[in-house]
């Protein structure tokens, strides 16, 4: 009898140890004859090898055996990504984060300030820290019936916003971080359209069309099955979308900051919050990057949110974080 997932359930410790050492030289009758024999698929252990990096030995016997692991094997993955980038220490860099807009209950207005700002500063990085996208659709959240956007025209709008930006920033590079409301793509196929998974096309960069307008995706690990903290490092600050979320601007980057002991900038809370820890003579900070959502959505009461951005200055060697409430200083005209 097969396993009952035969893609997210567990190998053995003798299982694992015959991939590593026989399966690299067998033969597809010989693989096939050993996953019957150990209630898997084929399919399955093509799959599994490939998620662990073994590749087979280009045997005579069988060209097709190696063409269809290549084929499972660049499905199955995301592209490599760097997540740990270096700046210089003497040239003046800027970077803009933003995130939390929730298509397709973003707020058009902060978007507008947000574009302006960068044609304004022409940041060096643009980095979106996750939930571009709502995903409504697929949402475990009880909802109602008469939400006027479908899943596909909120890819359509996160299309239109990275087009925005490339546009306003041509020569920058752009991230964009895989958030938790992104994360119910992948949790969606992994709970209800298994078989869909591997294939490159239903990936969400690839959906979103992120190579045609020169975005980094930061996904989480090609076999995460439940969300967790997604970041990337720019010197000696981590910027992402955490899993973490308290009550009241700041709480949470205060809780980042002291659990890691790093300067972190999260998004996920839709709140603004600087905060700042001296440990011994070195000093860390923690930044909640606020949210480009409406703040008075149609399914919540007053949320304690606020919309804006965080930028960062990088001269000198020395960092300064400065945040743009723009309930402050926007005008909404």
């Amino acid at each position: 009898m097969n396993h009952p997932n035969q893609y997210i359930g567990g190998w053995s410790q003798e299982e694992l140890h015959w991939l590593k050492t026989q399966y690299p030289h067998l033969t597809k009758e010989e693989v096939v004859e050993w996953a019957k024999k150990h209630g898997r698929t084929y399919k399955a252990v093509i799959n599994q090898a490939s998620c662990l990096g073994i590749k087979k030995i280009r045997l005579n016997r069988n060209i097709d055996e190696t063409l269809l692991q290549k084929k499972i094997q660049t499905a199955n993955s995301f592209p490599k990504i760097n997540r740990f980038i270096k700046l210089s220490e003497t040239k003046l860099v800027k970077i803009v984060i933003a995130g939390d807009s929730h298509y397709p209950f973003n707020n058009p207005k902060a978007e507008k300030e947000l574009f302006n700002f960068l044609r304004d500063e022409k940041p060096n990085f643009f980095i979106h820290i996750g939930d571009l996208i709502d995903f409504h659709e697929i949402s475990y959240f009880r909802r109602v019936p008469n939400v006027p956007y479908s899943l596909k025209e909120e890819l359509e709008m996160a299309k239109w916003f990275f087009s925005m930006v490339r546009s306003i920033l041509p020569k920058s590079q752009i991230y964009y971080i895989e958030g938790n409301h992104e994360f119910r793509w992948r949790k969606y196929l992994i709970e209800y359209a298994t078989v869909f998974y591997e294939f490159f096309s239903f990936k969400l960069p690839d959906l979103m069309q992120l190579k045609e307008r020169k975005v980094i995706y930061i996904p989480l690990k090609s076999q995460a099955n439940k969300f967790s903290h997604n970041f990337i490092r720019i010197n000696d600050v981590y910027i992402g979308h955490f899993d973490k979320t308290l009550q009241n601007a700041g709480y949470t980057a205060r809780w980042l900051r002291d659990t890691f002991a790093s300067n972190i900038i999260t998004g996920h809370t839709h709140r603004l919050a600087l905060t700042y820890k001296t440990y011994f003579k070195d000093i860390k900070f923690g930044a909640e990057a606020g949210c480009l959502c409406d703040t008075e959505p149609s399914f919540i009461s007053s949320p304690d949110w606020q919309n804006g951005w965080l930028e960062l200055i990088w001269e000198k060697g020395k960092i300064r974080p400065i945040l743009y409430p723009l309930d402050l200083i926007g005008e909404w005209g």
